[in-house]
């Protein structure tokens, strides 16, 4: 994760994480559950206010990746976006739409 520093409306630095999904592998639930638990532990202890997933390769381990990270950074009041390319279609748009707070296309 690269952290990227944004400053507020009145003053606040909020931390951002930029998160690549490009090289991990998200077939398998155990390497998942710790890839999730890894970014948890590192945004709480890093008061971080949100994480932007870069999703190039939409498929079925990328979405089970953020079904089980968007509510777990939810509860500590860290938003999830996803940033796609132009690939990105309304399909994919519906299965993401209530999982995470933004869809950002690249």
């Amino acid at each position: 994760m690269k952290n990227i520093n944004f400053t507020g409306t009145e003053g606040n630095i909020e931390i951002w994480a930029n998160l690549s999904t490009e090289n991990a592998d998200l077939t398998e639930f155990d390497n998942r559950s710790q890839i999730v638990k890894n970014i948890v532990s590192i945004a709480r202890k890093n008061e971080i206010k949100g994480i932007n997933v870069y999703a190039y390769d939409i498929d079925q381990n990328l979405e089970r990746f953020i079904i089980e990270l968007s509510p777990k950074l939810r509860e500590l009041g860290i938003k999830t976006n996803i940033i796609v390319n132009k690939n990105f279609n309304e399909e994919n748009k519906k299965i993401y739409e209530d999982i995470i707070d933004y869809i950002i296309t690249d």
